[in-house]
């Protein structure tokens, strides 16, 4: 009786630690910046409207590089060397180097619930050990093409 007892308490406690480890387990490569360009992300997007210039850019994701394209076509704006770090489920922070500027940060939530894909910019820069958001330098929404 006391061996069944302690079998029982045994199992129900290797099952409660069981349980709750799995349950506050992370991910430890939500913290790490990957080399490229999420796979996800990667492909052509195109933005409906017109921009504040009159434009309709494209952006293309490559497996290395984020171009912005212009339409009609002048010289491409692009992040090399880019690294990407996951955010959540729809949202990467991508850095990477812009011109002879230095290191820009690039916000990108991502929406797969439409038909068409869907993508969202915003340009940051580092201050100090935290990336700051510029509300002026958000884009609007890109659809892949």
């Amino acid at each position: 009786m006391l061996k069944s007892r302690l079998l029982g308490l045994t199992i129900v406690a290797l099952g409660t630690w069981g349980l709750g480890t799995a349950m506050t387990t992370t991910t430890a490569q939500a913290a790490k910046w990957h080399a490229g360009t999420p796979k996800v992300l990667r492909g052509t997007y195109a933005m409906h409207k017109k921009d504040a210039l009159g434009e309709k850019p494209n952006l293309k994701f490559t497996a290395t590089k984020l171009t912005l394209q212009l339409n009609p076509p002048t010289v491409a704006d692009h992040l090399s060397k880019v690294s990407y770090r996951k955010i959540n489920a729809h949202t990467y922070y991508l850095k990477g180097h812009y011109l002879s500027s230095g290191v820009l940060y690039v916000k990108a939530i991502y929406s797969p619930k439409a038909q068409q894909k869907r993508l969202k910019i915003q340009e940051g820069f580092l201050d100090g050990q935290h990336i700051k958001w510029s509300p002026q330098h958000a884009m609007g929404w890109f659809y892949q093409k």
